[in-house]
């Protein structure tokens, strides 16, 4: 049997990973440039609804119940909502504060798909959406973000 010098090993290991570097570009090339998808496709059009509150919600059920054939997605980052227009309810004491809080499981109920990601962006050119988790290609998209509040742009009060 041949004794294996250490040299003829890294010269080896060498030359394969010039090979590689030549040779495999092409694949490594191809295999990063194919985003990773986070739902696979259906034969059904699919609606993204971007956007988990009154409005997002609303049009994702709506949808959903006016065309059951069509996959609905509803992407939102928390897994919860609380309501707004009812806060007033909670500020009075007549309801409790997880009476304003939701989460999305009657929503799932409804055929809805939910999925709980924060979105990166948007192309529209390829009708997809670029989320933390994949990608989300889309027929049809609907944007719901609603609204946030930005406190810092208030000017103080002066002293």
């Amino acid at each position: 049997m041949a004794k294996v010098k250490r040299r003829d090993l890294l010269k080896a290991g060498a030359a394969m990973a010039a090979a590689g570097a030549l040779g495999g570009q092409g694949l490594a090339q191809e295999f990063y440039s194919r985003p990773p998808t986070l739902l696979p496709r259906t034969r059904a059009p699919r609606v993204v609804v971007i956007g988990g509150g009154w409005g997002g919600t609303t049009v994702a059920r709506k949808v959903k119940q006016q065309a059951p054939e069509v996959e609905v997605v509803l992407v939102e980052q928390k897994p919860l909502f609380m309501s707004c227009p009812m806060s007033n309810l909670f500020l009075a004491g007549v309801k409790p504060l997880e009476w304003l809080v939701f989460d999305y499981t009657n929503v799932v109920k409804d055929g809805v798909i939910f999925v709980q990601e924060k979105v990166l962006d948007i192309q529209r050119d390829r009708r997809l959406v670029r989320t933390t988790g994949g990608y989300l290609a889309y027929d049809l998209l609907v944007l719901a973000p609603g609204i946030d509040y930005m406190y810092e742009a208030i000017p103080a009060t002066p002293r």
